[in-house]
């Protein structure tokens, strides 16, 4: 494992590329497999991150950066890497079968994703044979496990979507596999251990292709208040207001082009979706949220932008990043690895500016002022310039 830090302040010469400064773990601390997943969680000023490894491990991590040596413009170098927690090999679950018991005992069980949160010292892994592990207090002398069986790749389907939400009151994780028109929420109890299940379904029963998970919560919008002043003349603090969470949403779309949203903390054992529309004609591989906006991109190369509050959702913008004869988009619609040549593969969402990545290209469009042109069109009264529109340009 390793730790690349770019050094913005460097004595070579200007145009070229900024160094960089590599940590790396100690020998001993290191996988005896192939590393396949890194998850990181900054903590205050320290960062702890968490690895998978096909030698059927996970480990935890810490990061610490160096201090700058005094009297020099240059921080200090290197800082050092220490591994916190790594996970044992165990046995097979029992109902897996005695051939995959047998195999497992010549070779472990790899581990094929990995989330963590330093804040609640929790990490959570889950392996190709369908084992979630989840570990608590995983600082501490004596790290607490719970195990679930949320079924094999073989059995049920590749991994799509798998994320951690860990809370004061309890510890949620999400599974989302391939082909499915569902994925399912694990709820465990730090104090006694239980599991409960639930899902998050669709009406249509399309396979969900992409996700976008948001369990960070954000305050509401609001005007901050005034310092009160008191019958004695002196200033007191505003009362604290609470900070409702929002924005605890799950978006996903699925195979037939649909989106969809559903509320992260809604009860119940089937979870409904609160908005689903159809977004693009053929299944979407792409979508991102961002100020109450969807973007989504599909395999036709289209990327649009929707508001979904209406009740009917309102199409914003939309763009097509490239034309597709007619083997290329049925290439794209297929799951075929090589569907990502021709595919949006991601999208990012960021205030007035829209990213799509269509196969090795990457498309930009921003919101702005258009140039303005030397003409008579662009002059206004008294041959003044005129005001330009703001629109999307490429």
């Amino acid at each position: 494992m390793v730790h690349t830090s770019l050094e913005t302040k460097h004595p070579s010469a200007a145009g070229n590329r900024a160094q960089s400064v590599n940590t790396t773990c100690e020998v001993q601390d290191r996988h005896d497999g192939e590393v396949v997943d890194v998850n990181a969680s900054p903590s205050g000023d320290t960062l702890r991150f968490v690895t998978a490894g096909s030698d059927g491990v996970a480990k935890y991590w810490q990061y610490d950066a160096p201090e700058g040596s005094k009297g020099s413009k240059r921080k200090g170098v290197g800082g050092s890497m220490s591994c916190l927690f790594a996970s044992t090999l165990v046995e097979p679950l029992e109902s897996r079968p005695e051939a995959l018991k047998y195999a497992r005992a010549l070779e472990p069980d790899p581990i094929v994703l990995v989330r963590c949160d330093a804040e609640h010292d929790v990490i959570c892994a889950v392996t190709g044979d369908g084992d979630l592990r989840v570990w608590m207090g995983v600082t501490e002398e004596t790290p607490r496990e719970v195990r679930v069986d949320v079924g094999s790749v073989d059995e049920v389907g590749a991994y799509q979507a798998f994320e951690l939400d860990a809370r004061d009151t309890g510890i949620s994780v999400m599974v989302a596999r391939r082909d499915e028109a569902f994925f399912t929420r694990y709820d465990i109890d730090p104090t006694t251990s239980e599991v409960d299940e639930r899902r998050y379904v669709t009406p249509l029963g399309a396979p969900l292709t992409a996700f976008r998970v948001l369990l960070s919560p954000s305050a509401p919008i609001s005007a901050p208040l005034r310092q009160r002043r008191s019958s004695s003349g002196e200033d007191t603090p505003p009362p604290v207001q609470h900070k409702a969470e929002y924005g605890r949403l799950v978006v996903a779309g699925d195979q037939a082009g649909s989106a969809w949203i559903w509320p992260w903390d809604d009860v119940g054992s089937d979870v409904s979706p609160i908005r689903g529309w159809a977004a693009l004609d053929r299944k979407v591989t792409a979508l991102d949220y961002h100020c109450g906006l969807v973007a989504v991109g599909g395999c036709d190369t289209f990327v649009k932008v929707y508001d979904p509050l209406p009740a009917i959702p309102t199409l914003l913008r939309q763009f097509r990043a490239a034309h597709l004869g007619a083997a290329d988009l049925a290439m794209a619609e297929s799951d075929d690895p090589n569907a990502a040549w021709h595919t949006v593969n991601q999208v990012i969402l960021e205030n007035d500016l829209f990213v799509a990545a269509v196969g090795r290209r990457v498309f930009a469009w921003r919101a702005g002022s258009i140039k303005k042109a030397d003409s008579a069109k662009s002059k206004g009264k008294g041959g003044q310039p005129g005001r330009v529109s703001r629109g999307m340009g490429q």
